[in-house]
């Protein structure tokens, strides 16, 4: 049943108006069903002027998916969060009006995505968040109507980018936190018909692109946007700001950790981010380190206190990767970023995440109660302006 009854009532209502104005339909986390998802579709049966439907963060599972997929209007589809996972997949594959799919954060895996793959009239795609490994990366490498593919925060390799790197329809391509390694960017950087790529998956990235630099072999050009409202995590994280002032060695990390404490407190903020620094080049060939995950998550909170948001963003990001996606505190951190920038539904959803590392985490609770009442008085606002909008003007 959906959160508010006689509001989804009434969306269904407006719906079967066929309004010519009307032409996207936003039910962002209404709490609907499989149920709600074939009310939903009976009445686009009667439209003919929606062609963009979002229905992020609901629970309408693989039952509401195959619903849906037999609507022939809608071209643009957002079901990000919705637990469709492999079913709800393949039967949104046989769908051939949908040009634009967002299936972010849905339990997909390689059987998903290789019944996506066969569709042959989507051309952008994303799957951001599932379980998609190389075999599902191949299958997609095989598509040739896609030309914008998210597959960041998945598992696909070193080998799954070795398959995608000889797509040559693809132009945008986001294989953020796959772990592919040195040898799926080598892989990547020879394609010839990617334009806009992002890598930001792990230290080894960065670690590569300053032994090219120093080496002049070979040019690599990695797009690295800052976030944007609507987008998931981006390329690697920018260098701090250079810091000119001579510091003395110390012995290791440790001290070097120490320091940068103290430089913290005295609020010496670009003297701490050059100490952590020092800490993540030593570390950067331990992965399991403690420390590494920490210096980057002290260097997203110092980033912050910086200024620098995309900067922290992106080293709160790297620290969640490197604790094996179990970092609270860290969610938490990215949260705060996101709501400070207005990106409220990203900022909820780490919030979620934050209480799914740590139920009792009070801090993150507070935060996810604010950004939800944010969330629905923008919703109810948006609906009186609406309803506004609709009242015919009496004016001579």
């Amino acid at each position: 049943m959906p959160k508010n009854p006689q509001e989804f009532a009434e969306v269904l209502g407006r719906i079967r108006e066929n309004l010519p104005e009307m032409k996207e339909l936003d039910l962002n986390d209404y709490g609907l069903t499989a149920e709600d998802a074939q009310q939903l579709v009976l009445a686009l049966g009667q439209n003919t002027t929606i062609t963009t439907l979002t229905l992020r963060e609901n629970r309408i599972g693989a039952e509401g998916a195959r619903a849906l997929a037999g609507n022939t209007t809608i071209t643009t589809l957002n079901l990000d969060s919705n637990k469709i996972g492999d079913e709800g997949a393949r039967a949104l594959a046989g769908n051939t009006t949908i040009t634009t799919l967002n299936l972010d954060s849905n339990k997909i895996g390689d059987e998903g995505a290789r019944v996506l793959a066969g569709n042959t009239t989507i051309t952008t795609l994303s799957l951001s968040w599932n379980e998609i490994g190389a075999e599902g990366a191949r299958a997609l490498a095989g598509n040739t109507t896609i030309t914008t593919l998210d597959l960041s925060w998945n598992e696909i390799g070193a080998e799954g980018a070795r398959a995608l790197a000889g797509n040559t329809t693809i132009t945008t391509l986001n294989l953020s936190w796959n772990e592919i390694g040195d040898e799926g960017v080598r892989a990547l950087v020879r394609n010839t018909t990617i334009t806009t790529l992002d890598l930001y998956n792990d230290i080894l990235i960065e670690e590569m692109l300053r032994r090219n630099r120093e080496k002049a072999a070979q040019a690599v050009k990695l797009a690295v946007p800052a976030p944007a409202p609507a987008a998931t995590p981006s390329a690697a994280a920018p260098p701090p700001r250079a810091v000119a002032l001579s510091q003395p060695k110390l012995k290791d990390s440790g001290e070097y950790f120490e320091r940068a404490k103290e430089y913290k407190a005295e609020k010496k903020y670009e003297l701490a981010v050059a100490d952590l620094n020092t800490v993540i080049r030593e570390k950067v060939k331990e992965p399991q380190s403690d420390d590494l995950p920490l210096a980057y998550f002290e260097l997203g909170l110092l980033s912050n206190l910086l200024d620098d948001s995309a900067s922290a963003l992106l080293h709160f990001s790297q620290a969640i990767l490197l604790m094996n996606m179990n970092y609270a505190q860290a969610y938490f951190e990215r949260g705060k970023i996101h709501r400070s920038i207005g990106n409220e539904a990203l900022a909820q959803k780490d919030f979620k995440r934050a209480l799914a590392c740590k139920a009792d985490y009070a801090e993150a609770q507070r935060a996810l109660a604010a950004v939800s009442a944010v969330t629905r008085l923008s919703d109810a606002v948006a609906t009186i302006d609406q309803n506004f909008s609709d009242i015919p003007s009496h004016r001579p």
